[in-house]
């Protein structure tokens, strides 16, 4: 799991192609098929094909979707933030 400090910077770096790049990362450590993956996070396995194979990327709710399978915890930009609306890595 990825603490608020490791979760803000991979927020503030994300780009598709580091999403796509630790996918399918995650994809070979587990060995959980496209169907599997789409089975349990209700991502469609047409669409985790054309975006494994660079076809296409993803939406931004299919990303939300998949984020607890590649990082390891839920997607909650909230939670980095400091009280005083400023990020968590300074």
């Amino acid at each position: 799991m990825l603490s608020n400090n490791v979760f803000y910077h991979k927020l503030q770096s994300m780009d598709i192609e580091n999403f796509r790049s630790d996918f399918l990362a995650k994809q070979a450590e587990t060995g959980m098929g496209q169907s599997r993956i789409s089975a349990v996070y209700g991502v469609q396995q047409a669409a985790l094909s054309r975006f494994a194979s660079k076809k296409m990327g993803l939406s931004f709710k299919s990303i939300i979707k998949l984020w607890p399978f590649v990082y390891g915890c839920e997607f909650s930009p909230a939670s980095t933030m400091r009280e005083d609306g400023g990020g968590g890595d300074e």
